[in-house]
């Protein structure tokens, strides 16, 4: 089960709140039938994220799976 959370753009983030480093990430969604969604989330080390998401509101049902590098090409 996934939790919607909001946030707030880098930019409006005071500097002495700003913890960690930042990641870029490249994330493309998929067209899919009824009200599921599906996105694959590029950027982490060798390795891609897949996510399927179904439902509506602030709680929805979340699968993700890690696809490597090798399995990409």
């Amino acid at each position: 089960m996934e939790h919607e959370r909001k946030y707030v753009k880098a930019a409006d983030v005071p500097p002495e709140l700003v913890v960690g480093e930042a990641l870029e990430l490249e994330q493309g969604y998929i067209r899919t039938r009824g009200e599921a969604e599906s996105r694959i989330r590029l950027g982490e080390a060798e390795k891609a994220v897949f996510t399927i998401k179904e439902g509506s509101g602030a709680s929805r049902e979340e699968l993700e799976a890690e696809v490597w590098d090798d399995e990409l090409t």
